[in-house]
Formats: C-alpha cells, sequence, structure tokens
C-alpha cells in the first residue's frame, strides 16, 4: 500500500523488535511494546514522527502507552488477535489528515471477522483516541464464521482513495475507502479457488493489477501461492487464479510481498515436519 514515505518510517513488530527509517541507514528500536510472532500494524505521521502501533487487541500511542477509547477505557480489547497473520492494518482518510481507520482480523480459532476503528489524532492532546468502532465488516455469520487472517490495502491509480481487501472462504470482499470515509457496501468477488488454510499473506500489487495470496496449511500439496488479476477502480478479482507455486514444489507459502515495480513477487517458505531440501525463499 502506498502512502506518504514518512507514514511507514517506524516499525514495531515481533517480540519487542522495532526499526526506524528516519535516516539513510535503518537503526534499531528496543522501546516497543509489541511482543507477536504474526500481524500487527505501525503508522507514523507525515513527518515520519510514530503516531500509533497495534498487535490487533492492543493499541499503543506515540507515547507507548496504551491508547484510550473516546469514552475513557483502555483500547486492550481490539478483535484481532496476536496469533493471526495479518491481525491489524491502518488506512489514512484520503482528505482529512486527522482521522485513520484501523481493520482488525481474528485468527481462525475465531470468528470475529473484520472490523473497523476510527481513529482522530487530534484528540487527548495529540496522541488520539478510538472514536468509533468496533463496527463488524463481516457481511452476514456464514462468511464470518469462514473469515480468513488475510488482510491487504492498495491506494488507487488516482491517488484519491484506497481499496481494503479480504477474504472468506473462495470470495474476496472489497471495501473503498474514499473522501467520504468508508463505504460499508462492499464489493464481492467469487473464485475458483478455494484456499486449504486460512492463513498466510495476502497482498496487492502496488499499481493494483495483482493480487496474491500464499496458501499456508501443510497438508496438501497441491496448494500454494495463488496470483489473480485485481481491477482498482471497481474492487474486483478475477474469477480464475494462477497457481504459480506449489508446496510439493517450493515448500509451504506464508509470507509474500510486490516488488515496488510490481513485476516481482517475494515469497517465503517453510517445511511443516519434512526433511527436505526446499529453499525457505523464493522470486517469482
Amino acid at each position: 500500500m502506498s502512502h506518504s514515505q514518512n507514514q511507514t518510517n517506524v516499525w514495531y513488530f515481533g517480540e519487542n523488535a522495532g526499526i526506524s527509517f528516519e535516516n539513510q541507514t535503518p537503526t534499531s528500536l528496543n522501546n516497543g511494546n509489541i511482543n507477536t510472532l504474526e500481524g500487527c500494524s505501525t503508522f507514523s505521521d507525515t513527518n515520519g514522527n510514530l503516531f500509533f502501533y497495534t498487535d490487533g487487541v492492543t493499541l499503543w500511542n506515540k507515547e507507548h502507552q496504551i491508547m484510550q477509547y473516546s469514552n475513557g477505557s483502555n483500547a486492550t480489547d481490539l478483535l484481532g488477535n496476536p496469533s493471526s497473520t495479518q491481525s491489524a492494518l491502518t488506512i489514512p482518510h484520503p482528505t482529512n489528515s486527522s482521522l485513520f481507520y484501523l481493520f482488525t482480523i481474528g485468527d481462525l480459532n475465531n470468528n470475529n471477522g473484520l472490523n473497523i476503528y476510527t481513529i482522530d489524532s487530534s484528540k487527548n492532546n495529540g496522541l488520539g483516541e478510538i472514536v468509533a468502532g468496533p463496527i463488524n465488516l463481516s457481511i452476514d455469520e456464514n462468511y464470518r464464521n469462514n473469515w480468513s487472517e488475510r488482510l491487504t490495502a492498495v491506494q488507487t491509480s488516482n491517488c484519491n482513495s484506497f481499496w481494503l481487501v479480504s477474504q472468506s472462504g473462495n470470495t474476496f470482499i472489497s471495501y473503498k475507502i474514499d473522501e467520504n470515509g468508508l463505504n460499508t457496501n462492499p464489493i464481492i468477488s467469487s473464485t475458483s479457488y478455494t484456499p486449504e488454510s486460512k492463513s498466510g499473506y495476502l497482498k496487492i500489487s502496488p499499481d493494483g493489477t495483482k493480487l496474491a495470496i500464499a496458501d499456508a496449511q501443510h497438508y496438501e500439496d497441491n496448494y500454494g501461492v495463488v496470483l489473480f488479476n485485481f481491477d482498482d477502480e471497481t474492487g474486483k478479482v478475477s474469477e480464475n487464479g494462477e497457481l504459480i507455486s506449489t508446496k510439493a514444489e517450493d515448500g509451504t507459502p506464508y509470507g509474500i510481498e510486490f516488488s515496488k515495480t510490481s513485476n516481482k513477487l517475494y515469497v517465503s517458505t517453510y517445511n511443516y515436519f519434512r526433511n527436505s531440501t526446499r529453499p525457505n525463499n523464493l522470486y517469482l
């Protein structure tokens, strides 16, 4: 997802790990509160100064204190999960620099599905507050029960809106965020591919033309990395995807990312209880 470059200057992730990209040489940070092996989200302001970060359950402000809701309670009950592949994702309001949308997604052992919180950075003397949410975006119980741990977003080619995309069963669900805020009427794309697993990354290429999914379950070798077409004007995902890597050939995929130029896809793989010389990383 593309923002002002400075808004992704600071990362907090993993087991109390952190990196700052404010200077030409990345520097490590050891003052974060996150302790997770999977999903998290960090966001900075347009000047590159830390604003907040979360593991999908607890939200910390720029002073590493727990952010509050507008009613004064602590934000320690968000509906993501530290064990979810992509437990949280932040999108700024396209025209209101004070508002941010925080999306959370549960793990495969619960049915919290997709939820949204609105954060106002002007509240609480600039430390921010959650002013709305959670609002459940999982459509209905059937979708929610099949909701994956996958969550991604991309800025549209005209640079004035975003698409937030998640997945349930063989269906991709796209929500648009524009100058009017979040459009709660989703674009639904049914496909011919039903992932074996609810875990593994989902990513859209920076140019908004491709969507890739890593099917991270380890049982069936004929599943793997699937590449779809994406239309950033409509939010639709193509019905048919191309299986470009299988577990039998390359190992089980988990992390994926497109290159900045959108012409390369990077995949990290692992071998689950297997004796194999398969690579740990692929470059497709």
